[in-house]
C-alpha cells in the first residue's frame, strides 16, 4: 500500500520501489478515469517498464456527472469494497455488493 498525500513533486522513485515488490497493483482515484491521476500513475509505471505482464486495475468514479444529492453521491465514489475486489481478493459479501455498482476498472 502506497499512500500519496502529495503528488507534486511526483514521488516516482517511492512508487517504483513499492511496485517492484508486488505481483499486481490497484490505483485508486476519486476523479474520472480518462486523463486522471490514476492514468498518469499507470503511464509512469509503464514508462519505467514495471507493468510487464502483471494485472493493473484502476478504480475511479464513473465517467459521468457527479450527483449533488448526498444519497446518490455516496454511491458515486469508489469505496473499500470495490478496491478489495479490484485487488483480486474477492470476498462473497463484498463481491455481491459491488456487482450492482458500475465502475470503470481497466
Amino acid at each position: 500500500l502506497v499512500h500519496l498525500p502529495v503528488i507534486r513533486p511526483f514521488p516516482l522513485d517511492r512508487l517504483c520501489a513499492a511496485v517492484r515488490h508486488a505481483d499486481r497493483f490497484v490505483v485508486c482515484d476519486v476523479s474520472h478515469p480518462f486523463c486522471s491521476f490514476a492514468s498518469e500513475v499507470i503511464a509512469q509505471l509503464a514508462l519505467e517498464g514495471l507493468i510487464g505482464g502483471r494485472p493493473v486495475r484502476r478504480v475511479t468514479r464513473p465517467d459521468s456527472f457527479t450527483p449533488s444529492a448526498a444519497h446518490l453521491e455516496a454511491r458515486h465514489y469508489p469505496d473499500w469494497r470495490e478496491i478489495v475486489v479490484a485487488a483480486g481478493f474477492p470476498r462473497p459479501d463484498v463481491a455481491r455488493e459491488a456487482e450492482g455498482i458500475p465502475r470503470t476498472w481497466i
